[in-house]
């Protein structure tokens, strides 16, 4: 029995609160510009300080006794608020129990489960609850198709407009190149090769760079310091994360444009998907190919970039839309079977979206 998709006016995102990407906010941030549909958010870890302060207690009694509080809590907000499509976001792994109480309300909501970091076969077991898988990444589309999961698609991360946004006034921006991330051995080893001046923020970075034309800012930052810097900077940088990206594009691809700065990236595989080489952002292939890119003498062609790749993000890589086009794709894929039996592994984002 197919449920009434013409019209999703409940929403549930269920997430993690307070999580390193701030996911699961950034939806229910979108969900309040949505007309014509209410968005509520559930935290799997906790809702608020009293649920926070029980939980612990419970932890520290039972891990059983943890989750037992999760379960009923979850219950009780289905069976009073009723969504009709619920968004998983980022990378769970639910226990048996939890899929056997939540499986009882799939025919009356359309469950999806979004996400974006490497996975195991486990993810199989929560293979009778969702309709519909979405993921960051290509690599993860094809890796779900080859465990079977063909309700699977291609859906990239975005960003949210309310945080990253261009500065109010037109104070001079800094030239140096920024890039903000955690060290790895494949970071270190590029941004040694960047014979540019840098900025370089992140967690385990302390003398690690040879250059002294790169400054090194060893800490964490929250992510109103990092709109900031972006707002600050004409330059930002990035280098994927092997560990837990293939082909994909992280939220820094979409934040950065947010915020009208130059994104000078890597050409991972899923990069045409959202933006245009040189129309939208510069593409390198190798660090010594970024010095050229950011020469003064393209500062006329550096602005039009700036300009269209803001534009492309403002259009079409926010969660607003993103949250649009899970409607849309939702909907397709309980009205036509065979869509949800085997998806393709890219749907066009331009196109679901209303």
């Amino acid at each position: 029995m197919r449920m009434n998709t013409n019209k999703f006016t409940r929403l549930l995102v269920i997430g993690k609160r307070g999580g390193i990407l701030q996911w699961y906010e950034h939806l229910i941030d979108a969900g309040e510009s949505l007309n014509g549909v209410e968005v509520k958010g559930f935290a799997l870890n906790h809702n608020n300080f009293y649920e926070r302060a029980i939980k612990k207690i419970a932890g520290w009694i039972s891990p059983c006794a943890k989750a037992n509080i999760t379960k009923k809590r979850l219950i009780r907000v289905l069976d009073n608020y009723k969504p009709q499509l619920i968004i998983i976001a980022d990378l769970f792994y639910f226990s048996d129990d939890l899929i056997s109480a939540l499986i009882t309300y799939r025919q009356d909501c359309f469950f999806t489960h979004w996400i974006g970091d490497f996975y195991t076969s486990e993810i199989l077991h929560s293979k009778p609850l969702i309709h519909h898988f979405f993921f960051t990444d290509t690599a993860l589309v094809n890796h779900a198709k080859s465990l079977g999961l063909d309700n699977s698609s291609y859906l990239p991360l975005a960003y949210n407009p309310r945080v990253f946004t261009p500065p109010e006034t037109n104070k001079k921006r800094s030239n140096l190149l920024l890039f903000v991330g955690a060290w790895s051995k494949n970071r270190e080893r590029i941004i040694n090769d960047i014979d540019y001046p840098m900025l370089v923020i992140g967690k385990g970075w302390r003398k690690k760079l040879n250059r002294e034309n790169h400054k090194v800012v060893s800490k964490n930052i929250n992510q109103e310091e990092l709109a900031k810097l972006y707002q600050e900077f004409n330059y930002v940088l990035n280098i994927i994360n092997t560990e837990n990206i293939k082909n994909g594009l992280n939220m820094r691809c979409f934040e950065a444009p947010g915020c009208k700065a130059l994104l000078v990236t890597d050409d991972v595989k899923d990069l045409p998907y959202c933006y245009t080489e040189n129309l939208d952002v510069l593409v390198y292939d190798t660090a010594c190919q970024i010095p050229t890119l950011l020469a003064s003498q393209n500062k006329k062609s550096q602005t039009a970039t700036i300009e269209n790749g803001h534009k492309k993000a403002q259009e079409m890589h926010t969660y607003k839309v993103r949250i649009q086009s899970i409607i849309n794709i939702s909907s397709l894929t309980n009205k036509h079977e065979s869509l949800s039996e085997k998806s393709p592994t890219i749907i066009n984002i331009y196109e679901v979206v209303t």
